[in-house]
């Protein structure tokens, strides 16, 4: 937002070395002085702080290892921090109920072997009277493979090489079926829902940003709409989407939890100024000229994107202090002086800059290098500022 001042404002700039009129100026009294007709406007600025949304780096991928049963847990084979190997035991239920429950059906399955064999061995060829018993013992060969399972499950292993992030329960806790235990992550990479321009972003692609201050690229895995937890994003004029970005972490430097940064995101304040008011710096890029401290200063920008036919959202390094000039009747040069004064007629400007030709007393000098002490009063005395009344009160000058 930006409010405009009512109507053209004639100006007396102070143009010195820096200053450069495009057209014939009217003159004034002072040859540093050109009148020129300047239109201003207050910027309304939004601080960057607001669009800061978290954005925390997390492990490529993370298992929580869970009870498969009811049981007590006997011990924990890793402790919190730790690096795992795929396949490690990093747990241990007590197996004794499992232990037991195999030799049941262990032995079922002699039985059912006896059993078997004696009808076979009889003589007996007939289909129907031999196909009883060899179910029997089929089923009980399958309950001891069940019951090894469980005995095996009661060892729990590290499905992928990674690293202990979380302990949630002790030795000699009773656990119930699907209690989690612990939690393992892959960190040989790292990912992060980064915001990113849409336009600029491709899947695949590499994408800069910032890990904790540290510059860091990656690759984009998708491209994704923005989430809820971004949605101040969209008050923003930039096409921005959400892309998860995969970084290679070989080292194990960049660590899961860490803060990220993403450069499509403005770090200074940010404005709507009309579009008309941007011009080019003379290093290629985009700036604004404000009125700052009653001089003319250039503010090079980064384009948000535009608002309508003619405003566009921008950010750079604005002070709340800042007046923009929106347009100007003469070339403005950084630094020049400008004055306005809302009294006179006709809401014109009168310049008042510093008189150049004002000189000091000269040094009077008894003796090489011996100052005396002064006998009689300064001849000339610094000019008092005077305060210029305007519509919104009296400001010095």
């Amino acid at each position: 937002m930006m409010t405009r001042h009512a109507g053209l404002y004639a100006a007396a700039i102070a143009l010195g070395l820096n200053g450069l009129a495009e057209a014939q100026p009217q003159a004034t009294a002072n040859p540093n002085q050109v009148a020129a007709k300047v239109e201003r406007a207050a910027l309304s600025l939004t601080s960057p702080d607001r669009y800061r949304v978290p954005i925390v780096v997390e492990p490529l991928r993370k298992v929580v290892v869970m009870a498969p049963s009811e049981g007590i847990l006997k011990g924990i084979s890793v402790p919190v921090g730790s690096t795992v190997r795929e396949g490690q035991e990093v747990a241990r239920l007590d197996s004794n109920g499992a232990l037991a429950r195999l030799k049941i059906a262990m032995a079922n399955v002699k039985e059912m072997q006896a059993n078997y064999d004696f009808v076979k061995g009889g003589g007996i060829t007939q289909t129907l009277q031999i196909a009883v018993p060899e179910a029997r013992l089929d089923a009980a060969k399958a309950r001891v493979e069940l019951a090894q399972m469980e005995v095996e499950a009661c060892t729990l292993r590290a499905p992928f090489s990674g690293r202990v992030m979380e302990v949630l329960v002790t030795p000699g806790q009773y656990l119930a079926k699907g209690a989690t235990i612990l939690d393992i992550a892959d960190v040989s990479s790292v990912r992060v829902l980064l915001p990113v321009d849409r336009t600029a972003v491709t899947v695949g692609g590499a994408v800069n940003f910032t890990i904790e201050g540290a510059g860091v690229s990656g690759r984009a895995q998708a491209v994704l709409p923005l989430t809820e937890a971004q949605a101040t994003l969209r008050e923003l004029a930039s096409p921005l989407s959400a892309a998860w970005v995969v970084v290679a972490n070989p080292s194990g430097s960049l660590e899961p939890g860490q803060r990220a940064q993403s450069l499509y995101l403005p770090n200074a304040p940010i404005a709507s100024v009309p579009s008309y008011s941007i011009h080019k710096g003379e290093g290629g890029g985009s700036i604004v000229q404000v009125i700052r401290a009653e001089r003319v200063t250039e503010v090079p920008l980064r384009i948000l994107g535009a608002l309508g036919p003619d405003r566009t959202q921008v950010s750079g390094s604005f002070r709340s202090s800042d007046s923009l000039i929106v347009t100007s009747s003469v070339l403005l040069r950084p630094g020049s002086f400008i004055r306005f004064d809302d009294t006179l007629p006709s809401r014109t400007v009168e310049g008042q800059p510093p008189t150049p030709d004002q000189l000091g007393d000269p040094a009077q000098v008894a003796a090489p290098a011996v100052a005396p002490a002064r006998t009689a009063p300064r001849t000339t005395t610094p000019a008092t500022p005077k305060a210029v009344k305007t519509g919104d009160g009296v400001v010095p000058f």
